[in-house]
């Protein structure tokens, strides 16, 4: 059994990339052959440069996200599956990170362009997934339930299996890393944490500093797009005199694969993730990863998770978010545990070897 997985490569695309790199180890302790084939992220010319290299396997697993496959959500995506679906001589799997709808908030410069996701790209995107792939996973249930709804795709296709958490045992100890980071011994320490964008919400907990006992620290990388975001936050802070309350600490290309990044998780008592548009959350999942507890959005993600595990709180709306945190603060420990029990259910080994049973099946069909 000879498998590749198609994702982006790091440069252009760090989150599922990061992802499918954990996953992949995991799958090759279950002694799975199992390659890594990256493309950058939006370009045809690199994602036609693949095939050749895709046609040797037995199966290939394509992380899928429309923004991944060019511009105005995936356009590219059709045109590539096509010319790959007629080459290759494996079978393809997907995994689906996010599903759209057509009653979804889309974030385009005109409608024109959102009428053209709507009925047009995403449309696409999922016809030629169903189309070419034996099989389509999903993180969540709620993934499912949107993909029916938003395709032809059949229940039975679609598999769910939530995100693995890792174990790269990267975890520092809290007193020690607030010392690295220069931050209050005693005081609560709640963490904003990743790419930086007005989706992330993370003016919506700044704007309430003052109601949040506790220092906030904003961790995260502003290149691009994130820039001015991380300027308009600077202006509420030093606006409201919040510079006490509120603590940047901004580096360009951070990731999960960097001490610092688990210094920071490390050093924490919550990690607050306020997402104004969310799907699923790798940040979720690393604070989940570091035994960390959650304070989120309300979103259909996180309210399933809640279901299950305590170790998050949800904020129903913005101005909830200063009374929930200062519950999840009286239930910390409560929370501490449940993260733990979370991260040994959701082991990205036994995700892996999920994988590995799924593929098997695949090809004795």
């Amino acid at each position: 059994m000879k498998v590749g997985m198609l994702f982006p490569d790091k440069k252009t695309e760090k989150g599922i990339a990061i992802y499918s790199e954990n996953l992949i180890s995991a799958i090759k302790k279950n002694e799975v052959k199992i390659e890594t084939i990256n493309y950058k992220r939006g370009s045809l010319l690199s994602l036609l440069k693949t095939i050749s290299k895709l046609r040797k396997f037995d199966l290939i697993h394509i992380q899928h996200e429309n923004r991944l496959f060019g511009p105005i959500d995936g356009i590219w995506f059709a045109p590539f599956m096509l010319l790959l679906g007629f080459l290759k001589k494996g079978k393809f799997i997907m995994t689906f990170h996010n599903v759209h709808t057509k009653e979804e908030k889309l974030f385009s410069l005109h409608p024109i362009l959102n009428y053209i996701k709507r009925y047009l790209t995403h449309p696409l995107n999922y016809l030629f997934a169903d189309f070419f792939s034996e099989a389509i996973i999903v993180h969540t249930n709620f993934l499912k339930k949107d993909l029916i709804k938003s395709s032809t795709i059949k229940p039975s296709k679609i598999i769910v299996i939530p995100q693995g958490v890792n174990n790269r045992k990267k975890i520092f100890n809290k007193e020690k890393a607030r010392k690295k980071l220069n931050l209050n011994l005693i005081k609560p320490v709640y963490l904003l944490i990743g790419n930086m964008g007005p989706n992330k919400g993370f003016d919506i907990i700044i704007k309430q500093a003052k109601k949040i006992n506790g220092i906030i620290l904003v961790v995260g990388d502003d290149s691009n797009t994130g820039r001015n975001y991380v300027l308009e936050m600077k202006k509420i802070v030093n606006g409201k005199k919040l510079n006490k309350l509120v603590k940047f600490d901004i580096k360009e290309g951070i990731n999960a694969n960097e001490d610092i990044w688990w210094i920071y998780l490390s050093a924490t008592d919550l990690v607050l993730l306020p997402y104004r548009v969310m799907t699923t959350s790798g940040i979720f999942i690393d604070a989940i990863e570091a035994g960390k507890p959650v304070v989120g959005c309300n979103s259909k993600y996180f309210k399933e998770i809640s279901k299950k595990y305590s170790c998050i709180k949800i904020a129903k709306n913005e101005e909830d978010y200063p009374r929930v945190i200062e519950e999840a603060i009286k239930d910390l420990k409560k929370m501490e545990f449940e993260a733990k029990r979370f991260a040994k259910n959701n082991n990205i080994l036994l995700i892996a070897k999920h994988h590995k049973k799924i593929y098997s099946s695949l090809l004795k069909r």
